[in-house]
């Protein structure tokens, strides 16, 4: 399942993640993630996942593979956008 949070900055989208992923002792995937390393984070599973800031994520394809992974894996993701 995946879930996004969007809105104008400064409005509380981090917040809002911050405090799911402690509820839910999610791990925080920085969008830097995307940027430097060549291969899909390893994905636990049912685990819950959030990525924020979505917008700056350059390797779409990356990206495409880790969103599936979290489907297969049947976790949760949430993701925050501008």
């Amino acid at each position: 399942t995946t879930t996004i949070i969007y809105g104008n900055s400064g409005c509380g989208k981090s917040h809002l993640a911050a405090l799911w992923q402690k509820k839910n002792k999610a791990i925080l995937i920085p969008t830097e993630y995307f940027i430097v390393r060549a291969e899909v984070p390893v994905i636990d599973h049912g685990r819950c996942y959030v990525l924020e800031d979505i917008e700056h994520v350059c390797n779409e394809e990356m990206l495409f593979h880790f969103l599936n992974k979290i489907t297969e894996s049947r976790g949760f993701l949430l993701i925050t956008s501008n």
